[in-house]
């Protein structure tokens, strides 16, 4: 992309130079927790779970002195079994897999107790167990996100269902379920996935992957905590596409988690495989491995820019239950009496950050650094699977208080001070499409007012007018749901936030700042690149 180009559009678009961003956002660094496990129905302890919860950032060198991460993001699959019944029961009813996803909760609730009995203060000085944020299921799959309230606020939480199963798509037994919340001024979606089985079936992985992200999932306004009228769960959800909506692919980060089934190349004898796995020879396997092709190929998940830490563990998949032997190592005799299946890596970890460029020098955006992937602890061994872990360090934006940008950007003249707005900035985001001001003339003269630098993704409503001496008029900003832009979402990308001072005239040369608009940088999304 000609980034230079897009930077003259930019300025094109915004009609007046942008506010800097470093004058006003920083970073701020914390550790990311994420976990996948298929159960296969199976229950594991407490005890055991608080081992799992440990790992990645417990190195117990003798100090106990080990701090716990910020945030927790677990996606399970297969919390009950996936039979016909179980499908259909879920879908009317509601409550089987939630019902499940409740006891887990309780759980991982209760093996947080034990990690801090087994390391003092690890969270925190006020010693406070990471809270639940938001948890959402779908048949057999779920995902919970804790974070500790010292370190941490989420807030605008809202979850989705994502069905990619039987009934051409429509029910859940194959799928995602998602969290969208914002942390600081960054947003972010965790998925947790369960994705089309078996080894030849690497095509319906990665249209599962396809129709997952390319759904309006999310519901604008409406928050976890609310439930949807007539809608039997609680969090509401939305099985299909929202109108009015966002999906995964609108978030500054995304934490991809699951049991996403692929496999090891299907014309690669399953010897070769066992061989391969038996020396540990992971590059080897790597390179025979159905995702990692998916994604050297832009067939699914690099098309958008997701990652993966490179996989220096054994395959997860498939174990004798309660053991530490997979299928093909277990005794002739009981080989006979079950179906062996050859080992693979179906249980991942990935995750994106939305591209941008820096606009300036020192100029904060979102990153993610992957401290540990590996193999969950050995004493859970209940499913045919392993869980794996992922510790991240995340950087999000925190922005302060925009009154500073907007005061650097936009000088208001003492011979319209009669004129009073409020509030003197806002933003305009994903999930906030509109602000109210209130224009009054505190003067003792009529003043006519018009908006002089609307861009043309926007609206207001009304757009100008005249105020007797001592009146009022409330003005809505409202950001357009298909801009006539002229852009693209890789071109925004390119363009990273865009800050607009959006200015209210008053007369010839005299201008009114009314407020910085910092525009998410997934608005133009639906429009044309500029010629």
């Amino acid at each position: 992309m000609d980034v230079a180009r897009v930077r003259r559009f930019a300025s094109a678009l915004q009609n007046k130079a942008s506010v800097d961003p470093a004058h006003y956002a920083t970073n701020k660094t914390i550790s990311v927790w994420c976990g996948t496990y298929n159960v296969n129905g199976k229950k594991e302890q407490p005890l055991t779970l608080s081992h799992w919860l440990r790992q990645g950032w417990d190195d117990n060198h003798g100090d106990w002195t080990g701090t716990a991460p910020a945030l927790y993001c677990i996606s399970l699959q297969e919390m009950i079994d996936l039979s016909a019944g179980n499908v259909l029961r879920d879908a009317v009813l509601d409550n089987t897999g939630g019902d499940a996803l409740q006891k887990w909760r309780v759980d991982f609730e209760t093996a947080f107790k034990y990690v801090q009995s087994a390391r003092r203060l690890c969270f925190g000085p006020t010693n406070e167990f990471p809270q639940l944020v938001a948890l959402e299921h779908m048949v057999g799959v779920g995902v919970l996100v804790f974070a500790r309230p010292d370190l941490l606020k989420a807030h605008q939480i809202r979850t989705a269902r994502i069905p990619t199963g039987f009934g051409g798509g429509n029910l859940g037994n194959k799928g995602a379920v998602a969290v969208s919340l914002q942390l600081e001024s960054t947003s972010l979606c965790v998925v947790g996935a369960h994705l089309a089985a078996h080894r030849g079936d690497v095509g319906g992985r990665n249209a599962n992957y396809h129709s997952i992200v390319e759904r309006d999932c999310f519901r604008r306004g409406l928050g976890w905590s609310q439930k949807e009228e007539g809608s039997r769960s609680v969090p509401s959800y939305e099985k299909n596409a929202c109108r009015d909506g966002f999906g995964v692919l609108d978030h500054d980060v995304v934490l991809w988690l699951g049991d996403l089934n692929y496999r090891f190349q299907a014309d690669v004898p399953d010897e070769r495989v066992i061989e391969l796995v038996r020396r540990k020879d992971y590059a080897s396997l790597t390179r025979l491995d159905q995702l990692c092709d998916a994604m050297n190929n832009n067939k699914a998940f690099s098309t958008h820019d997701f990652r993966e830490h490179s996989l220096n563990f054994a395959p997860t998949y498939k174990y004798a239950t309660n053991s530490d032997k997979y299928d093909f190592e277990l005794p002739q005799e009981e080989q006979a009496n079950r179906k062996i299946r050859c080992p693979a890596w179906c249980d991942r970890v990935l995750w994106r950050v939305a591209p941008t460029t820096p606009r300036s020098v020192g100029e904060v955006t979102e990153s993610v650094i992957t401290k540990v992937y590996e193999r969950g602890d050995a004493r859970l061994r209940a499913s045919d699977h392993r869980p794996v872990h992922c510790a991240l360090s995340l950087s999000i934006r925190c922005v302060k208080d925009r009154g500073d940008a907007h005061a650097s950007s936009v000088k208001v003249p003492s011979a319209v001070r009669g004129l009073c707005l409020e509030p003197t900035h806002a933003s305009l985001s994903l999930t906030v499409r509109e602000v109210q001001l209130v224009l009054k003339n505190e003067s003792d003269a009529q003043s006519n007012w018009a908006f002089s630098s609307l861009p043309a993704w926007v609206e207001a409503a009304p757009a100008s007018g005249s105020l007797e001496p001592g009146a009022t008029v409330s003005i809505v900003i409202r950001a357009l749901e298909k801009p006539e832009l002229g852009v693209n979402r890789a071109c925004v990308a390119a363009l990273n936030s865009l800050l607009v001072p959006v200015t209210l005239r008053a007369g010839p040369g005299r201008d009114l700042g009314a407020f910085v608009a910092e525009v998410g940088r997934r608005w133009p999304a639906l429009v044309e690149q500029p010629s």
